[in-house]
């Protein structure tokens, strides 16, 4: 569109009329060419400095359209309602606008493409966990509460195929953005695992596996999440995770040994942490309520 108007203001006498007849002053693609110009240098106006940006560009054309006792120009053979120096200063105040909210539409979506490509080249997309160095703390303390007062929790540890993810990668984009597009996926993952857990929940990320504390969550609970998960990621993005956990107070006491044991267990996806019976199993539906409630 701002090819298509360019194109067609700087030829508009001879696009209208056929002849070079001089409708609009010399200052006026000067005044076009250096608001265009000004936008696209700055391009994180905010909108108010945008406004002023216009609001001066025509009022100084006006200036020197006012102080210019020589334009007093007619177009001949062409009869006009409104006196012609006049509706021709109106036509060149709005190019100029025109051509401005034109310019700051372009910056707006290249603004929005730099945003996304930085999003994918440094994995920021979406909400992906903090690594685990940085919720190694929050994490230990909720095990520390749990051993405590004797809570339920467990731990999970997802592990993510990279062969699995490659084979989700659009081929046509495999050889040149693996790395960048192997980012997208993880936080895809992070994202998926967001919206599918309790807002209490802690998730880190750390090497190729994401580490998920589950507070308030018994051993015969862990089987169900970790399908629904497993699930959820499948049919969202294509990736099989490989979930293993642990729980304390069944398996673990501490907090390393949580956190190895879960791992080990994710290299062989075994996610089934203590024996199913009656009395298990109705623990276990009541938790599920209570979690979902």
């Amino acid at each position: 569109m701002l090819s298509i108007w360019l194109v067609f203001f700087f030829n508009i006498e001879r696009i209208l009329f056929g002849t070079d007849v001089n409708l609009f002053r010399s200052d006026t693609y000067i005044f076009v060419a250096v608001v265009a110009l000004m936008t696209l240098l700055i391009p994180k106006l905010r909108t108010g400095a945008f406004a002023f940006l216009l609001i001066v560009a025509t009022s100084l054309f006006l200036l020197v359209w006012y102080y210019d006792p020589s334009w007093t120009r007619h177009v001949s053979s062409t009869s006009w309602s409104l006196n012609a120096p006049t509706l021709l200063t109106i036509i060149q105040v709005n190019a100029i606008i025109l051509t401005g909210l034109l310019v700051r539409q372009i910056t707006y979506d290249l603004d929005e493409f730099e945003s996304v490509i930085a999003n994918i080249t440094f994995g920021h997309v979406g909400s992906r966990p903090q690594p685990f160095a940085e919720e190694q703390s929050a994490m230990y303390r909720e095990i520390k509460r749990a051993r405590r007062y004797e809570r339920p929790l467990a731990v999970m540890a997802l592990k993510v195929d990279d062969e699995a993810i490659e084979a989700a990668l659009p081929q046509i984009v495999k050889d040149v953005q693996n790395a960048m597009m192997k980012e997208y996926t993880l936080a895809g993952i992070a994202r998926t695992l967001n919206d599918n857990l309790q807002g209490f929940d802690i998730i880190a990320t750390w090497k190729n596996h994401f580490l998920v504390v589950l507070p308030e969550t018994p051993a015969q609970a862990v089987p169900h999440i970790a399908l629904r998960l497993k699930n959820a990621v499948k049919s969202k993005l294509g990736v099989q995770l490989q979930i293993g956990a642990a729980s304390l107070h069944n398996q673990a006491m501490t907090f390393e040994r949580l956190i190895n044991l879960a791992m080990e267990n994710a290299n062989s996806d075994d996610v089934a942490l203590a024996p199913s019976s009656s009395n298990h199993n109705l623990k276990h539906k009541q938790h599920i309520l209570t979690r979902e409630v």
